[in-house]
C-alpha cells in the first residue's frame, strides 16, 4: 500500500512533459544508474534489476536481486535503496535514476516520513547524504527498459533456488534493449517543421 499523500514539497518537477521519453546519456563524467522493480504477485516474490552505463552509453554493470515482497511502493524504494548502496561505492558522479515518481519524491521530501516504509525511506535520505557524488532523479518508464528487464528476469524468468545476478556486459536478453536505447540517446533532435 502507498502511503497516503501528503504535500510534495519536493524539488522535482511535475510537469510530465519536461521529462525525456527515451533513455538519455548522463552528462559528462557521469554514470547513470538506472532502477526498476518487478513482483510476482501470485509467488510473492519481488526483485530489483538496475543498470549502470557510463557517459558514452557503455554497460558498466548491471544486477538483479529477487526477495520477498508484494507491495510495489516498498518494492520500488528497496529497488533505489539497492541502487544507491551500489552506486556509492564506485566513487564517481551518478545519477541514480527511477521511475517511480512516489518512491523519488518520498525520499527527496523535505519532511519526515512517517508509516510502514519511514525506515528504509530515512536510510536511503542517508545514503544520499553521506554520497555527495550520487543525484536520485525520476525519469519515464520508458526510459527503463533495460532496468526493467533485468528486474523481470530475476522473478519471472529463473528457477526458484537463484535470485542475485549480476553482469559486468550486457546479457543476451537486454542487448537490443540497450542499442535501441544508445541509438535514441545519439539521435540528433528532429528540426522543428517550418512554419
Amino acid at each position: 500500500m502507498i502511503p497516503p499523500a501528503t504535500p510534495c514539497t519536493s524539488t522535482i518537477p511535475l510537469d510530465a512533459f519536461s521529462y525525456p521519453v527515451s533513455w538519455a546519456l548522463p552528462p559528462l563524467g557521469w554514470l547513470k544508474a538506472n532502477m526498476d522493480a518487478a513482483l510476482s504477485p501470485s509467488s510473492c516474490l519481488a526483485s530489483s534489476g538496475c543498470v549502470i552505463r557510463d557517459c558514452h552509453g557503455s554497460w558498466v554493470l548491471g544486477w538483479s536481486t529477487r526477495f520477498p515482497g508484494t507491495c510495489p511502493f516498498l518494492c520500488e524504494v528497496r529497488a533505489i535503496r539497492d541502487g544507491i548502496l551500489r552506486a556509492s561505492v564506485l566513487g564517481d558522479n551518478v545519477l541514480v535514476a527511477s521511475d517511480c515518481l512516489d518512491a523519488v519524491s518520498a525520499i527527496l521530501r523535505p519532511i519526515d516520513p512517517c508509516g510502514p516504509f519511514a525506515n528504509i525511506i530515512l536510510e536511503c535520505r542517508a545514503l544520499l547524504q553521506d554520497s555527495p557524488h550520487l543525484k536520485l532523479v525520476f525519469e519515464k518508464r520508458t526510459t527503463n527498459r533495460v532496468a526493467d528487464a533485468l528486474a523481470h528476469y530475476s522473478v519471472h524468468d529463473v528457477s526458484p533456488a537463484q535470485g542475485c545476478f549480476e553482469w559486468a556486459f550486457a546479457p543476451p536478453f537486454v542487448v537490443d534493449l540497450c542499442t535501441t536505447d544508445f541509438v535514441l540517446a545519439c539521435a540528433p533532435l528532429s528540426p522543428d517543421p517550418p512554419p
